[in-house]
């Protein structure tokens, strides 16, 4: 029982650093360019334009989609209500579920291992900043992760429903970024 409360403490930890990290001084980054072209799609949505796919920007709707719901809970609904914390709440959210990717692989990498992955991950200045900017990459690298880690669970018992996940991941990595292959 000690051990159980120490290992969730630990992953507590590990989440809370990884939060503080992505969330910290968050609002205050200047944007960059790619945020803003984000941000315009996505005030096109609030402001009630119906999504066209743009061949030439290679994105999908997932960036917008996601950061949807945060803009309506902070009652920003146009262009000019948009806040960086609220662009860039959605980034850090997919950045702090891939610091828990590392559970699904506990079986495999034991608690310390997966608890020692997820410490890189949510100090991995590299994730860390990725993390923190309003664009499609934190998305797509935590899709990247769950498919991976469905197609490893698949190969290892074959299963509908894992197939049915690991599908729909890949999915929403093509839907995050028409360049995923």
């Amino acid at each position: 029982m000690l051990g159980r409360i120490i290992i969730v403490a630990a992953w507590l930890t590990v989440l809370g650093v990884g939060l503080y990290l992505r969330l910290h001084d968050l609002e205050n980054r200047p944007m960059h360019a790619d945020e803003a072209t984000g941000a315009r799609i996505l005030a096109e949505r609030l402001e009630g334009a119906d999504y066209k796919f743009n061949p030439s920007h290679f994105h999908g709707p997932t960036l917008s989609l996601s950061t949807v719901p945060l803009a309506k809970l902070r009652n920003e609904s146009s262009w000019s209500d948009l806040s960086k914390l609220t662009l860039r709440l959605g980034t850090v959210l997919a950045g702090a579920l891939m610091i828990l990717t590392p559970l699904l692989w506990q079986a495999r990498l034991g608690h310390v291992g997966a608890l020692a992955t997820g410490a890189f991950l949510a100090s991995s200045p590299l994730l860390v900043y990725y993390s923190r900017v309003y664009i499609h990459e934190s998305w797509f690298a935590l899709f990247a992760m769950l498919a991976l880690a469905a197609l490893y669970r698949l190969s290892q018992r074959p299963n509908i429903n894992v197939a049915l996940l690991a599908g729909a991941c890949i999915g929403l990595m093509y839907a995050t970024k028409e360049t995923f292959v």
